[in-house]
């Protein structure tokens, strides 16, 4: 019974609570309260907006002044880099104007020294026609302990040495560097040598007696003026100077080996 009762009553309150909301709907007060409530919402969530769009500008604007900024940056650090190049550049043309100024006056000092050595030699060759008894060493034109040929000579195989050193310093490929050194003495002086031994030796029957024919191959490796004191040979134009530059070259890998 008194669930019945608490039950009934709980109904009735609910009831006139009913009839309360529906009385304020259809009074407008409760639509106009929603209303009210709606318009301050949106309000709130309009000035979100605004603050996040004002953000959102603000944003950007950072964005495009840190962009320019950067290609402000850029473009400086492009002309500072142009402009270093361009001062490379200047100073690498004027080493090499330097260093080509520089390998001219050191070829010309060595033409100079070249022509000095040349110079003796020839003095020293022309000593011999007033040399007694063609010794060419006891002629007028001679200095207190030698003579200028030796001297001329010396000069030469200096030169040579040097020159050498230059070209080969940091590498020396042996095939290349005999190869270029067989193509710049052989060919002419085979031509000089041959063309004397013809017209002198055969044409005009020169011939050394007692010399077999197979020694013409000391002859031909220019050899023949150092082995004439063992063998006999053909030696006709003093090319005792070509076989020296001959063994002066074989060896030059290994002078050159041991000096780096």
């Amino acid at each position: 019974m008194n669930r019945s009762f608490e039950y009934i009553t709980t109904l009735e309150y609910r009831l006139k609570a009913a009839n309360a909301r529906i009385l304020a709907f259809e009074s407008g007060e409760k639509y106009i309260r929603m209303q009210e409530e709606y318009l301050k919402e949106l309000r709130c969530l309009e000035k979100k907006i605004r603050k996040l769009e004002d953000e959102l500008s603000q944003a950007r604007r950072e964005t495009v002044s840190v962009r320019e900024q950067w290609f402000e940056i850029f473009e400086d650090l492009q002309k500072e880099c142009a402009r270093q190049l361009s001062a490379l550049r200047k100073e690498l043309e004027r080493m090499e104007k330097r260093a080509v100024k520089a390998e001219k006056q050191r070829d010309d000092a060595l033409d100079f020294v070249r022509l000095v050595a040349a110079v003796m030699i020839v003095v020293f060759h022309f000593n011999s026609m007033f040399a007694p008894k063609g010794d060419v060493s006891a002629g007028p034109l001679r200095y207190a302990n030698g003579s200028f040929g030796n001297f001329g000579v010396a000069l030469f195989f200096l030169l040579s040495g040097y020159a050498l050193m230059l070209r080969y310093g940091q590498a020396c490929p042996l095939k290349t560097f005999y190869k270029k050194r067989f193509l710049s003495i052989y060919p002419l002086y085979w031509l000089c040598f041959f063309s004397l031994f013809l017209y002198s030796d055969i044409l005009h029957g020169n011939l050394p007696p007692g010399v077999p024919g197979w020694s013409i191959i000391w002859s031909v490796l220019a050899l023949d003026g150092y082995l004439a004191g063992v063998v006999p040979t053909f030696y006709l134009l003093g090319e005792w100077f070509v076989g020296c530059i001959v063994l002066l070259y074989l060896v030059f890998p290994l002078l050159r080996a041991a000096l780096l």
